[in-house]
């Protein structure tokens, strides 16, 4: 049973949910941060410098979760989708 307030205030339900029925995590999932075929920024940073650039999602995700964005060059690379709708590439 979920007791989080404030996660079960973002969340979506999965499927029809009774009243005065517990909510369970199976039944609830996250908003999406990013969708399948947005663009989005892609960004990695290091010490003293920082690229940016685009891509198109390949999948769905949902905020500090794993994405597959396409670049321009046609490269497949995964990051971190934050929930601003960016892509943090890990270095």
């Amino acid at each position: 049973m979920l007791r989080d307030a404030v996660f079960i205030k973002n969340a979506i339900a999965m499927r029809h949910i009774a009243t005065e029925k517990p909510i369970t995590s199976t039944m609830v999932r996250r908003p999406w941060a990013i969708l399948a075929g947005q663009t989005v920024t892609v960004f990695a940073q290091g010490d003293h410098f920082q690229i940016r650039y685009e891509g198109k999602a390949i999948n769905n995700a949902v905020a500090n979760e794993s994405i597959r964005i396409r670049v321009k060059s046609g490269q497949i690379i995964t990051g971190e989708a934050l929930e601003n709708g960016s892509v943090r590439i890990p270095l």
